[in-house]
């Protein structure tokens, strides 16, 4: 049962499916794709940095569009 479980989460189960580095710019930048849209209901006090998390990397700006963070 928790094989075909972990088989339709990795089939259809919210995750990131590709990401991209842009070490050549002057803030070097990485680019992670999820599988689906990400919410676009925030609240006001709420951004994606508030869910991601980069060690020494506090003050780091984090943006989201579409299904990218």
């Amino acid at each position: 049962m928790r094989a075909a479980l972990d088989a339709v989460v990795a089939a259809h189960g919210f995750r990131i499916v590709d990401n991209s580095v842009d070490n050549n710019a002057a803030s070097p930048r990485i680019c992670l794709n999820f599988s689906e849209p990400l919410a676009s209901q925030l609240t006001g006090s709420e951004n994606a940095g508030d869910f991601v998390q980069v060690e020494g990397g506090e003050t780091l700006p984090v943006t989201a569009s579409g299904s990218q963070i």
